[in-house]
């Protein structure tokens, strides 16, 4: 394992657990692979790559995973589960470089799935994502903002006619 794997904590003995941290580990993989950081980098999103949405998102993640592992009362991970989580998630960073790096025109190399495996792991990922908008927005409204939930097929319909006007719109300064 790389030096900024420690950050995510130890390989979980809980199968729903290890794949959530063998994913996580492969996000930070490609990550580091897509914006170039030195592999002498012991920390898995530096601090200058916290800036960008995507970073800041990993990093907070990265903190989540090792923070709910400090807090669990389950055991860590057998030697043998350590090098099984290690392997699946090389080869899992491998097939998401393998398709970041494909181009349009070109086809990447990729390991034989089911198409019923690629939809439930997508349908999973879309509701984690929804999971965590809805802890985000509930947290919003605790802190006394007042939140407007938007689909997001409502995005791509408002135009500039329906869209209110800034408030500072016809002020001179």
């Amino acid at each position: 394992q790389p030096e900024w794997a420690s950050e995510l904590g130890e390989v979980p003995a809980d199968t729903d657990r290890r794949q959530q941290w063998t994913e996580l580990a492969a996000e930070v993989d490609v990550f580091r692979t897509q914006y170039r950081i030195d592999p002498q980098e012991t920390v898995a999103v530096p601090a200058d790559y916290r800036q960008r949405t995507v970073g800041a998102d990993l990093a907070e993640r990265v903190t989540a995973m090792h923070k709910s592992q400090v807090l669990s009362s389950r055991p860590a991970a057998t030697e043998d589960d350590r090098q099984r989580a290690a392997a699946a998630a090389t080869t899992a960073a491998l097939r998401a470089r393998q398709t970041a790096a494909a181009r349009p025109g070109t086809t990447a190399v990729k390991a034989p799935q089911k198409a019923t495996d690629a939809t439930s792991t997508a349908q999973k990922m879309k509701e984690q994502q929804q999971k965590r908008a809805a802890e985000r927005v509930e947290q919003l409204r605790r802190q006394g903002v007042n939140v407007k939930v938007q689909k997001a097929g409502d995005r791509n319909r408002q135009s500039g006619a329906d869209q209110a006007p800034a408030r500072d719109q016809g002020i001179e300064r």
